[in-house]
C-alpha cells in the first residue's frame, strides 16, 4: 500500500505516521488504532467506503494465551477491534473468522450488530465450511478415482454443521495432491495445544471418555461457544467446546434449550482425527518420560507377553513421571494412566474400562479386532508395603478367574486371553501373568 504516500495524498503528519508504521516504530497506542487509521486512508483514497477481511483473528489471542501474555493481547485487541469496527464511517462491512467467538472477554462487547455463524449454529452458512459429499464425489470423477470415495469418506468426513455432511477442505485437496495417500494433513495448532492442555490435567475419568471417543462413542457435555481460556482449567465442558470448535470433535446432537437440555454429544469425526489424537496422547506420556521409546517399549512387553519387560518400562516411567501425592489416589491413579497408555493399541484393539462380565466388573480388558489376535484382561491392586507386591498380584490374578471375568471375551469368540494381575505401591509395580489356554 506504499501507493498512498506517493504525491500529496496524505498530509504531513499523516504520512511520517505510515512511514513509521513502515518500519515499524509505531506507539502502542498508535499500533491500537492502525487498521482503523489505514481504512481511513484507503476510503479516502479510493472514494469508497472499506469492505474488512479479517482471517482467523483469535490466533493470537490463542499464542498469548500459549506463551504467557494473555491478558496485554486481550487488552490490546480489544482497542485494535474496537476502533476498526465500532461506528467507523470508513468500513462497508466486515467478515472474520476463527474458532473462538471470545465472547465473554469483551472484545466485542462495543458491536451489537454482529451476525454469528458457528459449527453449532443453524444458519445459511453451513455448506461453505468444507467440502460437502456431492462436491467430493465430484472431485474424485474428475480425478478419476471414484473407488476412492470410500476411503476419502472414512479419512476426512464426519463433520456435522447443521445437520450438512462436511468433508475437511484441507485434507482433502492434499489427499488428492499426493495422489490419492492417506495421511494426516490437517493439523490445527490451536486444537492441538488445546488436546494437549485437556491430557496434561485429565483425570481418570476423563481419560475414560478419551478412550470412548477413540473408540467411536459420543461424550456428553454443555456447549459453550463464549468459552475464556482461563477456563480451560476448571471446566472440562469449555475443553469440549473448544475441541468442537478447532475441529478435533464434531456435534453428533444439539441441545435444546426451549426443553431445558443443557447437554450436546460429541464425537471424533473421523480416522484423521483419531490419528492425531493418537499421536497428541503418545507425545504428552513420551514427554513425560524420562527414556526415549519407553512407551513403545512397554506396549511391545504387553503385546508379546513379557510381563518383565512391561513391569520394568512402567516402574521406570512411575519413577520420572509420578509424584508420592499422585499415587497416593491409590486404584484410580494407575487405572488412569494404564487408560492413556493403552490408548496407543486403538483401532486395532477395543479397550474397555470397568465393564461388568462374568460375575463382577474387571478394571481394563483389550479386545481385539480380530479373533486371531490374543485379547488382555488387567486387574489392578494396591499394596500397602512393597513386601505385599507378589501377594497382591497373585490375588488379582485369582480374582479374574473367581469372578469370571474372561465371560466377555467367550462371548465374542476370543480364546487366547493374557490375563494380568498388576500390584502398585508408590512407584513400585508387580506383575503376574497367564493365559487362558
Amino acid at each position: 500500500m506504499r501507493y498512498l504516500t506517493e504525491g500529496s495524498f496524505l498530509y504531513p503528519e499523516e504520512s511520517g505516521q505510515f512511514q513509521r508504521a513502515l518500519y515499524r516504530t509505531l506507539s502502542e497506542e498508535e499500533l491500537q488504532e492502525s487498521l482503523s487509521t489505514l481504512m481511513e486512508y484507503l476510503s479516502r483514497f479510493h472514494h469508497c467506503p472499506i469492505l474488512l477481511l479479517i482471517d482467523e483473528y483469535d490466533a493470537p489471542m490463542q499464542f498469548a494465551w500459549d506463551n504467557g501474555y494473555y491478558e496485554d493481547a486481550i487488552a490490546f485487541f480489544r482497542n485494535f477491534l474496537s476502533a476498526a469496527l465500532k461506528t467507523n464511517p470508513h468500513l462497508d462491512f466486515a467478515v472474520m473468522t476463527g474458532v473462538l467467538r471470545i465472547a465473554k472477554e469483551s472484545i466485542f462487547s462495543s458491536l451489537n450488530n454482529l451476525k454469528v455463524a458457528s459449527v453449532a449454529s443453524d444458519g445459511a452458512y453451513a455448506d461453505v465450511m468444507g467440502f460437502t459429499r456431492q462436491e467430493v464425489r465430484q472431485m474424485a470423477v474428475d480425478f478419476g478415482c471414484p473407488e476412492k470415495i470410500p476411503e476419502i469418506r472414512q479419512w476426512y468426513d464426519g463433520y456435522n454443521f447443521s445437520d450438512v455432511e462436511i468433508y475437511n477442505p484441507w485434507s482433502v485437496i492434499n489427499y488428492f495432491e499426493n495422489s490419492c495417500n492417506v495421511g494426516l494433513y490437517w493439523v490445527n495448532t490451536s486444537g492441538n495445544s488445546i488436546l494437549a492442555e485437556l491430557l496434561r490435567h485429565a483425570s481418570t475419568a476423563q481419560v475414560r471418555e478419551i478412550h470412548a471417543l477413540m473408540d467411536g462413542n459420543p461424550i456428553y457435555a454443555t456447549l459453550d461457544e463464549g468459552v475464556i481460556y482461563a477456563e480451560l482449567h476448571e471446566n472440562l465442558s469449555a475443553l469440549y467446546s473448544v475441541l468442537l470448535t478447532t475441529g478435533y470433535l464434531t456435534l453428533d446432537s444439539r441441545p435444546n434449550p426451549y426443553n431445558g437440555d443443557s447437554l450436546c454429544s460429541m464425537r471424533i469425526p473421523n480416522q484423521e482425527i483419531r490419528m492425531l489424537y493418537k499421536k497428541e496422547i503418545l507425545r504428552h506420556m513420551e514427554r513425560m518420560a524420562s527414556r526415549p521409546n519407553l512407551m513403545n517399549e512397554m506396549l511391545s512387553g504387553i503385546l508379546s507377553d513379557e510381563t518383565s519387560k512391561f513391569a520394568e518400562g512402567f516402574a521406570t516411567y512411575l519413577e520420572s513421571m509420578a509424584s508420592f501425592h499422585d499415587t497416593a489416589n491409590k486404584e484410580t491413579f494407575y487405572h488412569g494412566l494404564m487408560l492413556g497408555l493403552l490408548t496407543m493399541l486403538i483401532p486395532r484393539y477395543r479397550v474397555v474400562s470397568n465393564r461388568e462380565s462374568g460375575y463382577g466388573r474387571f478394571d481394563i480388558a483389550v479386545f481385539p479386532k480380530q479373533n486371531q489376535s490374543p485379547g488382555m484382561l488387567m486387574e489392578f491392586k494396591v499394596a500397602t508395603t512393597e513386601a505385599d507386591l507378589p501377594a497382591k498380584a497373585r490375588d488379582a490374578l485369582t480374582q479374574i478367574d473367581h469372578m469370571d471375568y474372561l465371560a466377555e471375551f467367550r462371548a465374542q469368540g476370543v480364546e487366547d486371553i493374557w490375563k494380568y494381575g498388576v500390584a502398585f505401591c508408590g512407584k513400585k509395580v508387580w506383575i503376574e501373568a497367564s493365559t487362558s489356554l
